[in-house]
């Protein structure tokens, strides 16, 4: 199973509940352009991406890659946060590095009350 998400507006924030797993770098790419796409069409400037029942398979360095990517993508979007699990906190912050040293506004919770708190909902 490949990552399977649903979008919500709430407030003029986009959240993004996924599950499933990245196949790969050009599935998790395309996921990432997915809901970019979508945060456009609604006119969002904010996202919440809760990953907490998405697995974590990339390497690092396709994680760093995958930060590069998003960075030079992503645009539109005033803030990202990112709500994961515990055990996969580390490889997300590594990415919140790679997207915050590229002057995109990431940040990564382990709960979406910390995740909404920061957004601002």
């Amino acid at each position: 199973m490949a990552i399977n998400c649903t979008f919500e507006v709430e407030n003029d924030v986009l959240i993004v509940q996924s599950t499933g797993y990245d196949e790969s770098l050009e599935n998790v790419i395309a996921f990432n352009n997915a809901v970019n796409e979508k945060a456009i069409r609604t006119g969002c400037r904010k996202i919440i991406s809760d990953e907490r029942d998405l697995k974590y398979t990339l390497s690092v360095f396709e994680t760093f890659s995958l930060g590069e990517v998003v960075s030079a993508n992503i645009r539109e979007i005033d803030k990202i946060a990112l709500v994961v699990k515990e055990n996969q906190e580390e490889i997300a912050l590594f990415w919140e590095n790679v997207t915050v040293n590229r002057r995109i506004n990431t940040r990564v919770f382990l709960t979406m009350e910390e995740a909404k708190n920061w957004i601002g909902l």
